[in-house]
């Protein structure tokens, strides 16, 4: 309020401000709980007095605020007019200044004085132009001068190059020289050759081919992460242990047995399939992509109806190889397998934790097997280890190999070659030691040097390419879905 200006509001004002005044007063009287009946009655009565008697001093004051507002209305007016007639004066000299005498012979006639605006606008911007250009070519003298630089090759072929225009013209104009082009075809195919750039373009006679332009250089590749799909099926592996047939213990017997012994609709599966795995053993695989759960109830089945030492039973889930970069070095197995599981939501014990190496920063780095689905959530950023958050790297599947003849496309059980290489290293092909603890100064790989190829590198490397020899032999039949029960953990 102290900031409110009496003397420059006007009555209205005054009464509205006035008004708003003593509906706050009343508003505080009634909320008030600290003042006492008699004082709120008459702070009311008083409130409703200054409104009343505000009202009526408005009344009597109407005829005084009209007649300040006439007397401003009238100086106003009286301003305007002197405006008009200062602007009505200068615009008759604006238009005697550009009045232009003729040359005509009879001194009567004059040419009239320009009373258009817009003649007047046109003169003063040509005078302003002209007076523009003058400064800017006295400016354009102290210029630098025009920078230049070496010509290039493309300036010298955008040259050469005939325009539109040029080639309709000479085509026109010289039919006689696609006459003598014809005369010598062996001249012409000649000259056209390097000018045909795709099938169904004829290149136009007499047209100077122009040189190819350099090849430019293919973009960088980015490095592509393996897409991991979840299997759409769970599987148990049933394989017979050594010394099994010697006491009549067959796939046969065994599968009979455990399907007298065991109902499988009461563990919620309608039905599975029976093939026989890459490895020898029986598979049975229970299609849905959530059936975990059936499969962990009716592998625990068999573990009880099948002797342990004559069968093994196992559940391989398809795992992928993930790499964990950035280990500092009190990092222990144990470690890394209860992040993952925790991250993954993975149960400890379907998590393969490798060897935790130094790596060429001084980090450590260790090379993890994790289901499918638990890599997919591990992926998706940074694992916190301990106190270190580590990089993730999902790793390419590598392709299914045999331990014995180091070779692709089989397994051990299978092997159709005569040489055994179980004993040596896969880096330089060497005995009594690994490839992890190979210390020799150059790779090289045993299959491709019997097989009389380049061998200056390691096993299973880009340029390790050994013959297939297991199409030659004719292994037992399978199905596909050996090949993923190959990349699975059976364990």
């Amino acid at each position: 309020m102290a900031s409110f200006r009496v003397r420059e509001q006007t009555a209205q004002e005054l009464v509205k401000a006035v008004r708003t005044a003593t509906e706050t007063v009343a508003h505080c009287t009634k909320r008030s709980g600290n003042i006492s009946g008699v004082f709120q009655r008459n702070l009311n009565d008083a409130t409703a007095l200054i409104q009343a008697a505000v009202d009526s001093l408005a009344e009597r004051t109407v005829n005084d605020e009209i007649r300040r507002l006439n007397l401003v209305v009238e100086r106003l007016t009286k301003e305007n007019g002197e405006l008009r007639k200062e602007s009505a004066i200068l615009k008759e000299q604006q238009v005697k200044e550009f009045v232009v005498p003729t040359t005509n012979e009879s001194p009567m006639e004059i040419t009239p004085a320009v009373d258009e605006p817009s003649q007047l606008e046109r003169n003063l911007t040509a005078r302003w132009s002209a007076m523009m250009n003058a400064r800017f070519e006295g400016i354009e003298g102290r210029l630098l001068p025009e920078q230049r630089r070496i010509p290039l090759a493309a300036d010298k072929r955008r040259e050469a190059r005939p325009s539109f225009a040029e080639v309709a013209g000479s085509s026109k104009a010289q039919p006689a020289k696609a006459v003598a082009t014809k005369a010598s075809p062996a001249k012409t195919l000649a000259a056209k050759a390097p000018a045909a750039k795709g099938p169904g373009k004829k290149p136009q006679g007499g047209q100077t081919a122009r040189p190819n332009a350099p090849p430019t250089k293919p973009a960088a590749k980015k490095p592509v992460t393996p897409k991991l799909r979840p299997p759409r099926s769970s599987a148990i592996v049933l394989t017979l242990l050594p010394g099994a047939q010697e006491k009549g213990v067959t796939y046969e017997t065994a599968l009979r047995d455990a399907k007298s012994r065991i109902n499988i609709s009461e563990l919620g599966i309608s039905g599975l399939r029976c093939v026989k795995a890459k490895t020898g053993g029986k598979l049975l695989e229970i299609p849905g992509a959530t059936s975990g759960d059936k499969a962990d109830a009716l592998a625990a089945k068999l573990k009880e109806v099948l002797p342990e030492e004559l069968v093994r039973v196992s559940r391989p889930t398809k795992t992928v190889d993930v790499r964990l970069s950035g280990l500092d070095d009190s990092v222990t197995k144990d470690e890394v397998a209860e992040a993952v599981s925790r991250v993954g939501g993975c149960a400890a014990a379907s998590i393969k934790v490798g060897e935790i190496r130094e790596s060429w920063a001084g980090n450590g780095t260790v090379v993890v097997k994790v289901p499918v689905a638990a890599a997919k959530k591990v992926a998706q950023g940074r694992l916190l280890v301990g106190w270190v958050s580590c990089r993730v790297q999902v790793l390419e599947t590598k392709p299914m190999r045999c331990y014995r003849c180091m070779e692709s496309g089989h397994v051990r059980q299978q092997c159709p070659n005569e040489t055994d290489r179980s004993e040596m290293c896969y880096r330089c092909g060497g005995l009594g030691h690994k490839a992890r603890d190979c210390t020799a100064a150059a790779p090289h790989c045993p299959v491709c040097a019997d097989s009389g190829k380049p061998a200056d590198h390691k096993v299973g490397s880009k340029n390790c390419a050994p013959p297939k020899r297991g199409k030659a032999s004719k292994p037992v039949p399978t199905r596909s879905i050996g090949d993923s029960v190959a990349a699975m953990d059976t364990s």
